[in-house]
């Protein structure tokens, strides 16, 4: 079967010039991209926690937060190589302009040996031809990477979604490593680089072809990738697939690893990988209790757009008799009160209001007050904060959910004090377990 070929003399005059003046083009664009993408994981970071705090943080979470860092991040990669080779590019045109004839060995005085060494280096010409190639192959392939990872990330999403219809799979799958690698080998597969794994067969045999082309044309439309189908096809034909497949597995390896870093992953997960070349101080992280300040769990120190961790209190000076103390509303509270609440019989959403008299009403708030003195424990200098009364409310500086409480202080000296909040809840084994949340250190004056 023969290949067509393009009349090269069919080609329309502005067509031609646009192709020779597109580096204009990708120089504007990246530029302005290189920007507002290096803005972005900060942007996504700040959400994924607020997210984290209220919702069940699992794979479908995972999927939509990291890889909208790791689009960014390819994207980013993407323009800045193209930039990179844009300016050698440019610098080669420049001597090339300058000089079109190219090396002067007789002006050299160098040997002739010397000369003989080097017959075989490019001519500027060729130089600036090649470097022209790679140029617009890195920015088309960043562009690719980008769109069909959309394509994947949204279908992983659907497929997560119904995956959480079941409770079987949404427990053996629900978990953000799963979705990670899930996302990595559906990106690779998207992009061919386990055709000749997985899916050879089916593409060079002529039967398997019928039947499975169909099928690839589906998930081409699903991922996205139909759209670059056609210059996909031309750059692996024309190209080394290795080469190709490489660089594609090296644009989102290195965009996955970057990614890491800008949001901090702990846990389960990752362990903490920030980390900065330029600073070797090496006792920034000292495993020691009752050390480290957080400025979140001051209201006067919070900045604008940040969130509350887990708990706050006015400010580390505090004046008066009274400490206002505000819990965050986590989403892991939810299992824990769910028991308590079933136990006691407290009536607890809206829907739920079989009230028929005010007593009732007025009893279901007691039992939900008893229900968080033994949920909340707390205790200022190693003194249990004995039936601290408490008030559901929204933080008047960040608007989070939580509850609020006042402790009283006024038998409290003058001078360095602290507060510790304790959760009492359920665990996996469904037993009662206390799990600490936060220390607070605070001035009295």
């Amino acid at each position: 079967m023969q290949t067509k070929k393009s009349d090269t003399s069919s080609i329309p005059e502005w067509l031609k010039a646009t192709e020779q003046n597109s580096w204009q083009i990708e120089l504007l664009i990246s530029g302005g991209f290189i920007f507002v993408l290096f803005q972005l994981p900060s942007f996504v970071r700040e959400h994924l926690f607020a997210v984290a705090s209220y919702s069940d943080f699992g794979t479908s979470s995972v999927l939509l937060f990291v890889g909208a860092v790791i689009l960014a991040r390819v994207l980013l990669i993407g323009f800045i190589l193209n930039l990179l080779l844009r300016a050698i590019w440019l610098a080669f045109l420049g001597i090339h302009y300058a000089f079109p004839d190219g090396i002067n060995y007789k002006q050299l005085g160098y040997s002739n040996r010397f000369e003989n060494l080097n017959q075989y280096t490019k001519d500027g010409l060729a130089r600036i031809l090649k470097i022209e190639k790679y140029c617009s192959i890195s920015y088309s392939i960043a562009i690719m990477i980008a769109v069909v990872s959309v394509g994947v990330l949204g279908m992983l999403i659907f497929v997560f979604l119904l995956i959480e219809q079941s409770d079987f799979l949404s427990r053996a799958l629900d978990n953000p490593g799963i979705g990670l690698s899930l996302m990595f080998l559906f990106f690779m597969i998207s992009f061919g680089a386990l055709d000749r794994i997985y899916f050879g067969f089916f593409k060079n045999q002529e039967q398997a072809t019928e039947a499975f082309f169909p099928v690839s044309k589906f998930l081409s439309y699903v991922n996205l990738s139909w759209i670059f189908r056609y210059e996909w096809f031309t750059l692996i034909s024309n190209v080394s697939r290795w080469k190709i497949h490489g660089a594609v597995f090296s644009y989102f390896l290195l965009a996955l690893f970057i990614s890491i870093n800008d949001l901090n992953f702990e846990g389960d997960v990752f362990d903490r990988v920030a980390f900065d070349f330029f600073d070797d101080r090496q006792y920034k992280n000292i495993p020691a209790s009752s050390f480290y300040l957080q400025n979140n769990e001051y209201a006067d120190l919070i900045k604008p757009g940040k969130n509350i961790n887990v708990a706050c209190i006015p400010s580390e000076n505090i004046s008066g008799n009274h400490l206002p103390l505000f819990i965050s509303y986590k989403y892991f509270f939810d299992k824990s009160l769910e028991v308590k609440f079933l136990k006691e019989g407290v009536i607890a959403t809206q829907d739920q209001n079989t009230f028929t008299s005010a007593i009732e009403y007025e009893n279901n708030a007691d039992k939900l007050q008893e229900i968080l003195r033994n949920t909340f424990f707390i205790q200022v200098d190693n003194q249990t904060v004995s039936a601290p009364q408490w008030f559901f409310r929204n933080h008047p500086v960040t608007n989070q959910a939580g509850f609020f409480t006042r402790l009283d202080i006024s038998t409290l000296r003058y001078g360095e004090h602290e507060v510790t909040v304790e959760f009492i809840g359920v665990n996996e084994e469904t037993k009662q377990d206390t799990f600490f949340l936060s220390w607070i250190p605070f001035w009295k004056e």
